[in-house]
């Protein structure tokens, strides 16, 4: 089930609808996937709030990534839900182990390729969105048109 940002904004509690709280794969106790999830809702509210996201059109799932050299970490993906496309994401703190505390938030460019917005953390990354209102366009115009 495709449930929009704006229906899990209204109450998060259904992200557990498939028993797994919105997670397609992790590799943390599944006791850890509720609070887990629910720390990605402030990061969905702001992302809406400054125009990335439209949140009758987008759904949000999550992923618990095992690297290979660092610590577990979360990311959350966003897909059109209609179209079934797959817009680009966000990692609020990466867990590798040359990269640990980096945020990124990612889509595709024209091409198809992936683009990357880095910075040093997730406080970071939300201060350069806030200011950058160029930046945030071009990124909800590749999220929405260029989602693969």
């Amino acid at each position: 089930m495709k449930l929009s940002i704006n229906t899990i904004l209204e109450n998060p509690e259904l992200l557990n609808h498939d028993r797994c709280w919105g997670f397609y794969d992790w590799f943390c106790k599944d006791n850890s996937l509720k609070k887990r999830a629910l720390k990605f809702i402030s990061k969905l509210k702001f992302l809406k709030e400054i125009g990335i996201i439209d949140g009758d059109r987008m759904y949000v799932w999550f992923k618990n990534n095992c690297p290979c050299n660092g610590s577990l970490y979360d990311d959350m993906r966003i897909s059109l839900i209609e179209e079934g496309t797959f817009c680009g994401g966000l990692c609020p703190k990466t867990g590798h182990y040359n990269q640990t505390m980096k945020a990124e938030l990612w889509f595709f460019d024209n091409s198809g390729e992936v683009q990357y917005i880095e910075a040093l953390n997730w406080s970071e990354l939300k201060k350069q969105l806030k200011s950058d209102k160029k930046l945030v366009e071009m990124i909800k115009h590749n999220w929405i048109n260029n989602a693969i």
